[in-house]
């Protein structure tokens, strides 16, 4: 009821902050509706994208003037006070999809890229000339704002697994990989209640991805090795990278190595510890080769188990290291 009636505001008595709750509202309303099978209207991200236009008074490569864009009349700094009030949890996650979607547009880098449900429902394209928004600094300002808005979400939702991937990829692209880990690892606690439940199949390949890139970063390389096993399809060549790395290993190794189920990664060891005169090490990649649960001719439940179980106790261990 409080959508409907902010969404159908008399425009006459409408000033900015009005304006923009009435736009939300609609969004909202939208997305409660269409449970996110349907675009978003334009209303609200015509009011908001201009924010962040620069120049924009600049004029064209051949002298006319840039195509016309929506004066916003609303500033960067009115924008993060207004989203500082925001608690209901369909208003914070409408107007997170739409600043991903911005930041995305903008840093146009597939593997820098930033990840929340519904994103997609936004438009493509920025009004007016792309060239308006091109600033470093605006990018910055998105991801601060972004950052800003779930930090404090997360105070009111603090299992919201969209708030907690999303954060951990805006620290991802901000490099700061640690925190990344720990917000990742977050959001895996939330949607499997603590390691409570499989595992399989809740998690997406985007999340595992990130996670093994914050491990290589972070030359935590055995890290890296093991969650290479989480991928729907097995990621071998980076798994083996990461193994030979002769560079320093700042995890613990070969204690991590009762967590590997996969026999190729397993033989790899074995041949790699070999080459090495690593005989300790060999000997222990040996023993769990010969494993009874990890036996190739076991039937489809006995090795999911077997996996789910090494996967948990992994996971309980990065919870152990990055979270705690």
């Amino acid at each position: 009821m409080e959508w409907q009636y902010l969404s159908t505001f008399p425009m006459v008595q409408r000033c900015i902050a009005t304006q923009l709750c009435a736009s939300l509202a609609v969004a909202c309303i939208e997305m409660e509706k269409s449970k996110g099978n349907k675009k978003f209207s334009r209303d609200l991200w015509d009011l908001v994208v201009p924010i962040f236009a620069v120049n924009k008074r600049k004029h064209g490569n051949y002298g006319g003037p840039q195509p016309p864009v929506r004066e916003s009349p609303i500033s960067v700094l009115q924008m993060s006070q207004f989203l500082t009030k925001l608690r209901e949890p369909t208003a914070i996650i409408v107007m997170a999809t739409l600043f991903t979607r911005v930041y995305n547009i903008l840093r146009d880098d597939q593997s820098m890229e930033v990840h929340i449900e519904w994103m997609n429902l936004w438009p493509s394209m920025l009004p007016g000339n792309a060239a308006m928004y091109t600033n470093a600094r605006t990018v910055t300002s998105i991801l601060e704002i972004l950052s800003s808005l779930l930090t404090d979400a997360l105070r009111y939702e603090p299992n919201n697994v969209n708030f907690l991937k999303l954060l951990a990829d805006i620290f991802f692209v901000n490099k700061h990989f640690s925190s990344a880990m720990k917000y990742y690892i977050l959001s895996i606690i939330s949607i499997t209640d603590y390691f409570s439940r499989r595992i399989n199949r809740l998690v997406d390949n985007h999340v595992y991805r990130r996670m093994i890139k914050c491990c290589i970063y972070l030359q935590c390389y055995t890290q890296a090795a093991v969650l290479c096993q989480f991928l729907d399809e097995v990621d071998y060549t980076t798994a083996f990278k990461s193994l030979a790395e002769e560079n320093f290993c700042a995890d613990a190794m070969d204690s991590y190595y009762d967590c590997i189920w996969d026999m190729n990664i397993l033989e790899y060891l074995v041949c790699l510890h070999h080459k090495r005169n690593e005989y300790v090490r060999k000997q222990q990649a040996i023993n769990i080769i010969g494993l009874l649960e990890l036996n190739a001719n076991n039937n489809e439940e006995i090795k999911r188990e077997a996996a789910n179980k090494r996967k948990t106790k992994f996971l309980q261990a990065l919870a152990s290291q990055y979270v705690a």
